[in-house]
């Protein structure tokens, strides 16, 4: 038998498997009908080169044992949210129209081109539908440095929105849950109406301070769990995979355990004494510095952080700070 039936079979299934997860993910849950129906179109073009290229031969070339179909790489099963999703599967129908765009100039000229447009027209989707989840923004913030503010005021999230932060955290450990759940509602409609009026096209992520439960019911884009506060498991269940979701970290131990956890960003502090976190000690330059070298996952250094001590900490490998008392220094 021609082996390159094969190796055609193969990638057309994987593309075709890989485009199904992308477009379910669109057509569920990010409804997002525009790009569904785009990679429907796409599905349904790679059926007919597959029926172009011998189908009796394709389905014959799958009696045969595959040699790598035992392997098993553990990253494969290490998915965090549909950003991550979406980026492994995109790259998993880019990779496999390559391969088939490739072999097909051997024999079809006509379908190597249309292959070559489904892989750009990949490229150009996977931006698009990644915008629409919080998870892009948080990495975009995060590599690019950022400082997130935290307070229990609305009035203080407000301004900071108003004066261009990028990400917030209403965190209100003293008001009822029906006074926070208020709060926190209102800062969600007023984000949402603040984007269209501004047109603003990079989005400003609301986080919530340890209440999965206003945050399940609410459009924030994630939550901040404290050390207490369970499982990512958990968390992870009863939020989805559209939420963000991140741990404070109060030593090494603490955020390398966290990171191989899966959460979606990581915080250590106090970094400096600091009246909110009040009898816990301040974990020192020397941690950030270890932290900077060691963890990958998004991350930030929180804790007695103002304009005086900010360059210290850029010093040592913290781009990303959190602040509560100094937010404004900032803005």
């Amino acid at each position: 038998m021609n082996r390159d039936f094969a190796l055609i079979d193969a990638n057309i299934v994987r593309a075709k498997e890989g485009i199904r997860v992308v477009e379910d993910i669109c057509r569920f849950g990010l409804q997002k009908r525009t790009f569904f129906e785009e990679l429907k179109v796409i599905r349904h073009g790679l059926d007919k080169i597959e029926k172009q290229l011998s189908p009796a031969h394709l389905v014959f070339s799958r009696t045969e044992k595959e040699i790598g179909q035992a392997q098993v790489v553990p990253e494969e099963y290490a998915r965090q949210s549909i950003w991550s999703l979406v980026r492994a599967n995109c790259r998993r129908v880019s990779e496999s129209l390559r391969v088939l765009e490739e072999l097909s100039k051997i024999y079809s000229q006509k379908i190597a081109y249309q292959l070559e447009n489904y892989r750009y027209k990949i490229y150009e989707l996977e931006l698009k539908i990644l915008m629409q989840t919080s998870h892009f923004w948080l990495n975009k913030y995060f590599e690019e440095g950022v400082i997130y503010p935290i307070s229990e005021s609305v009035n203080e999230i407000v301004w900071l929105i108003q004066h261009g932060a990028k990400i917030v955290q209403l965190r209100d450990k003293e008001s009822s849950r029906a006074e926070v759940y208020k709060k926190a509602k209102y800062l969600c409609e007023y984000i949402n109406q603040f984007e269209i009026k501004n047109k603003i096209k990079d989005k400003i992520l609301f986080i919530l301070n340890d209440d999965l439960e206003i945050a399940s019911k609410l459009s924030v884009a994630g939550v901040h769990c404290g050390q207490a506060d369970g499982l990512i498991s958990e968390a992870r269940l009863r939020l989805g995979s559209l939420k963000i979701i991140g741990r404070s970290n109060n030593s090494i131990e603490q955020i390398i355990k966290s990171e191989k956890e899966g959460w979606d960003y990581l915080s250590i502090g106090p970094v400096f004494a600091t009246p909110t976190k009040e009898g816990k000690l301040a974990v020192g330059l020397e941690i950030v510095k270890q932290v900077a070298e060691i963890v990958q996952e998004p991350w930030l250094a929180i804790g007695g952080i103002n304009k005086n001590n900010f360059a210290e900490l850029k010093a040592v490998g913290a781009k990303n700070v959190a602040v509560v008392r100094a937010a404004r220094e900032f803005f």
